[in-house]
């Protein structure tokens, strides 16, 4: 007996509840009470954010012939059979909105890059996961996605090689999470590459940089100077590395970041370490105040320094296996950036014991 805003409102509030996941199913539950709250569910379609998710266990396309054409999430976790679901879907190019799989074997990969090639102009999550990247072939920027994603605003490659990447993102300046984890040896992108593709991603929100091994991060060579001017990241807000200290030196030299209040960095083991780029980069913020106070803790397997900054914080960490190396390199990190702890007036040490190693 309500009337149809009335049920709207009711189902927009109950739709909010779910996750982004979850509400695949729950509207479909809605359009089989009745006729009415059909003609409701579908009315409305674009308020309600109406999505067919697609899995590897549901059959998908006796799923598409009966629904209407709305975008399609296709999210699989366990994608380690054939993928004939995920292939199916992926065939819709021009409706599939989030894309999350992982992990993915190599016959797997090979389908689905197979149906990338196209573009996917709907296209705003991107979520790719390589549980062994010897199982997954480097991706090609000149085909992938057509050469472009106009539309994408979260990018997440897990063990994914992709050498080719800024050519795609100087499409995506959408891009507000750009995530990049576990970066192979195959998918290396050097410092200046990276800065030069940054510069076109000017909503970018988070951006994680994070590569497997120091073998997957060359950057010990003959470096370059820094360039006279800097590019801004005007919406940066977090920033993870994970990688040598030359290559972070090398990328923060070329970036400014005045929103940023989240930086969490972990370095591989080195013997030297000199970083004062860092310290410029993090007091080049605007209202700068080095903190009067820093955490310590160490642990059997890395140390973690915790500095509090003005709106965020900043956390360092140092994985070695050995604690008297584990001590110098903490040392060095600290000698290199005293900028960042010449007014410290407190500093709290803590030690905790680990079973597991985790770096």
């Amino acid at each position: 007996m309500l009337p149809e805003d009335v049920l709207l409102e009711i189902f927009d509030w109950l739709l909010n509840g779910y996750t982004r996941f979850d509400q695949g199913s729950a509207w479909q539950e809605l359009a089989h009470v009745c006729r009415k709250w059909r003609n409701v569910v579908f009315g409305s379609s674009h308020r309600l954010n109406l999505r067919l998710v697609c899995t590897d266990k549901k059959p998908v396309r006796k799923m598409l012939d009966i629904w209407p054409s709305f975008p399609i999430i296709i999210s699989s976790f366990d994608t380690l059979n054939d993928g004939g679901n995920i292939v199916a879907a992926l065939e819709h190019n021009d409706r599939v909105c989030d894309i999350y799989l992982g992990p993915i074997s190599s016959s797997l990969w090979e389908k689905i890059m197979a149906e990338m090639q196209e573009p996917f102009p709907a296209l705003r999550h991107l979520n790719l996961n390589a549980t062994n990247e010897a199982d997954v072939s480097p991706i090609d920027p000149d085909s992938f996605l057509g050469g472009s994603a106009p539309d994408l605003r979260h990018l997440y490659l897990g063990g994914i090689p992709f050498p080719g990447l800024p050519k795609l993102l100087s499409s995506a300046t959408h891009l507000c999470a750009l995530h990049l984890q576990r970066i192979p040896h195959l998918g290396y992108i050097s410092p200046e590459a990276m800065a030069t593709c940054l510069s076109a991603l000017t909503r970018l929100e988070t951006f994680w940089l994070e590569f497997k091994s120091p073998r997957s991060c060359p950057g010990r060579g003959r470096r370059r100077p820094p360039p006279p001017t800097r590019l801004v990241l005007p919406a940066l807000t977090q920033f993870d590395f994970k990688g040598v200290s030359e290559y972070l030196e090398d990328l923060v030299a070329r970036v400014d970041a005045p929103l940023l209040d989240r930086l969490d960095i972990e370095f591989f083991p080195q013997l030297i370490f000199h970083t004062p780029q860092l310290a410029q980069f993090i007091g080049r913020k605007p209202n700068f105040m080095a903190p009067d106070v820093a955490q310590v803790t160490f642990s059997n397997f890395r140390a973690d320094l915790i500095l509090p900054l003005t709106n965020g914080r900043l956390e360092l960490e140092i994985c070695c296996t050995q604690s008297d190396w584990l001590l110098s390199m903490l040392a060095q990190v600290c000698s290199s950036s005293l900028y960042l702890i010449s007014s410290l007036e407190h500093l709290y040490i803590h030690e905790v014991v680990e079973y597991l190693q985790s770096c």
